[in-house]
């Protein structure tokens, strides 16, 4: 802790735009799975590719209001997010092998590296859920696929809303 909070908030601009940018789907294929490819003494940064323009989802706007948000409140909160995962588990063994029993619909880029945590994802997802009513890829969108692709995303929000 305060490691990579530090190289983050160092420049915030560029942080959120290689962070923005490695995660969607502008950047290579698995662009962000490459930092398993670096040394573990690398920096967060090291391991993201920082483009010479912004992505056409993101405006110069939106990227001052990001980076004003985190001048306030700093990275500190969202890396203490996932820090906390292996203790949020450990806490909660009740909720081991639960499964939604709401009504649920699962929509992300085709693009998103997170995806590629798991490859087998798409055969044990489903069987965490009762009632999963589909589940969705949005081409041409990556990790931010509500940014990358807003029209798709709200067409699919609203089929689900109208599946209810």
């Amino acid at each position: 802790p305060g490691i990579a909070d530090a190289e983050l908030e160092r420049d915030l601009e560029r942080s959120l735009l290689s962070i923005y940018y490695t995660l969607s789907a502008d950047a290579p294929p698995a662009s962000f799975m490459k930092q398993l490819e670096h040394p573990r003494v690398s920096g967060v940064l090291d391991t993201m590719l920082t483009p010479k323009q912004l992505p056409p989802w993101l405006t110069r706007e939106d990227l001052a209001y990001y980076v004003e948000q985190y001048r306030m409140s700093g990275f500190r909160g969202p890396l203490n997010w996932y820090r906390n995962i292996p203790t949020n588990n450990s806490i909660t063994p009740e909720l081991e092998s639960k499964r939604f029993t709401q009504p649920a619909a699962f929509v992300a880029g085709a693009a998103d590296d997170v995806l590629l945590y798991d490859p087998n994802w798409r055969a044990t997802f489903p069987k965490a859920f009762d009632n999963l009513r589909f589940i969705e890829l949005v081409e041409g969108a990556g990790h931010w696929v509500q940014m990358e692709k807003p029209k798709e995303t709200t067409a699919l929000i609203l089929r689900f809303l109208q599946g209810l």
